[in-house]
């Protein structure tokens, strides 16, 4: 008979590491050693924890343990950093959201999807509707001074300048309050800079409704809108220290070199009868160019009759290449090389110096009016500084063009510009009369 009393076989499964447990079983191994640990003082227990760690390795949390032990109040410090670690989350504000809703061009609709989406994941960041709609109205001017007819809607001056500059001001708050705080004044006068202008858009929908006819009589015709616009460029007092500045004052696209290429066979401002097919045969031939040599498409209309193919990244590209495009246009290029120094100029929104750039512009202009002064600009004679973005060469760390630096305000400089009396801004005779001769329209000044 075998003998098994030495080694008696067991019952039952083989123990797994703790790794290959399931999360039940460990579960309940927790709660049994929790339960005999309760039996035990707590000082031997966390004395027993921390020389484990000690012993495995562990260095920050043995020190962690430790200085919580020793102290309370570290224990609750921690506790408190802890929860102030957390993310947290806060809402837009309702200015915040109008300006999400035409950033993202977002319609009712999609705005009340788009919060029911977010809220349903426990965030609620985005106000109601209602509060974007009121805060849309405060963006408004004043009722009183606002007049809309069937074939007109217009707002008095004043009270666009005054809306706007309040506007301005509720922006920059902040900014003045230090400023004044700094300085120990308690008023102080400021000239609001704003520039106007006109543009039209041809090419609209006709509404079957019939609507009221013009004062003296003519019919209407809603096929073509005119409007007039001011934008403010920038807030500043008599020492010519800025407040605010709007860094992208105007948006005029890539047509105005376009348009003087194409009176180059004729060169007369206006074209006439008996050059309009000389000017279409001109166009169709620059656009042939730019498809086959740059491939872009301009100066075409954009689906819908809205605009043309014009576009940020159109000029972008045109003017990338000052030679390229100098062919094309059979402009000249040292022309196309200063326009586009003054646009990266803009572009980048770095101080620039008030005297570096109008020598600049005032050998532009001169060279402008011995070559094409038959021309005559209307008001911005460059592209927006949009379309050639100085700040997508910063991201991409490509150096800015030497002429550039030239007109930029030294980096030690502050800045906030101060122009002194001497150099109050003002234009120099010479550069008045040429800027005369060339008959820019629309742009002027409010103090």
């Amino acid at each position: 008979m075998e003998d098994i009393t030495n080694g008696q076989n067991k019952k039952g499964r083989k123990s797994l590491p703790w790794n290959e447990k399931a999360a039940k079983t460990k579960e309940e191994e927790i709660l049994k050693f929790s339960r005999e640990l309760m039996t035990m003082p707590k000082e031997k227990v966390l004395s027993s924890v921390v020389k484990m760690l000690k012993e495995t390795g562990d260095k920050d949390l043995t020190a962690v343990i430790k200085a919580a032990t020793r102290n309370s109040d570290v224990a609750k410090s921690a506790k408190k950093k802890l929860k102030t670690e957390e993310l947290i989350v806060t809402p837009l504000t309702k200015m915040e959201a109008v300006g999400l809703v035409f950033d993202c061009k977002l319609t009712k609709f999609q705005y009340k999807l788009l919060r029911e989406k977010i809220n349903s994941c426990g965030q609620k960041i985005l106000p109601c509707y209602d509060h974007v709609t009121s805060a849309k109205i405060e963006c408004r001017p004043p009722p009183e001074s606002v007049s809309i007819s069937e074939r007109t809607a217009s707002v008095k001056l004043q009270g666009l300048l005054t809306h706007t500059l309040e506007r301005i001001v509720l922006l920059s708050n902040d900014f003045i309050c230090e400023t004044h705080i700094r300085a120990g004044k308690k008023h102080e006068m400021l000239r609001l800079k704003c520039s106007y202008g006109f543009d039209g858009s041809s090419g609209q929908s006709n509404y079957k409704q019939g609507y009221a006819s013009s004062s003296n009589g003519s019919s209407s015709d809603d096929s073509s809108l005119c409007v007039t616009t001011m934008i403010p460029l920038g807030l500043e007092n008599h020492n010519g220290i800025q407040y605010w500045r709007n860094n992208s004052p105007q948006i005029t696209r890539f047509c105005r070199p376009l348009h003087l290429s194409y009176r180059l066979p004729f060169k007369s401002w206006q074209i006439k009868s008996e050059f309009k097919m000389v000017a279409a045969e001109r166009k169709k031939s620059i656009q042939d160019k730019f498809w086959n040599k740059v491939a872009l498409r301009v100066d075409y209309p954009s689906p819908g009759g809205s605009g043309t193919s014009h576009d940020v990244n159109t000029a972008r590209r045109a003017f990338s290449n000052n030679k390229t495009l100098s062919a094309i246009l059979e402009i000249d290029e040292k022309l196309i090389y200063d326009l586009r120094t003054i646009l990266i100029a803009f572009g980048s929104q770095l101080p620039i110096d008030y005297k570096q750039f109008q020598i600049h512009c005032y050998q532009l202009i001169v060279h402008y009016v011995n070559f094409y002064s038959w021309f005559k600009l209307p008001a911005n004679p460059v592209i927006s500084s949009k379309s050639l973005n100085a700040q997508k060469c910063l991201r991409k760390r490509e150096p800015l063009p030497a002429d550039v630096i030239h007109m930029l305000v030294p980096t030690n400089a502050a800045v906030v510009v101060q122009v002194s009396d001497e150099q109050e801004v003002h234009l120099d005779p010479e550069f008045a009369e040429l800027l005369n001769e060339l008959s820019f329209i629309g742009s002027s000044e409010y103090d």
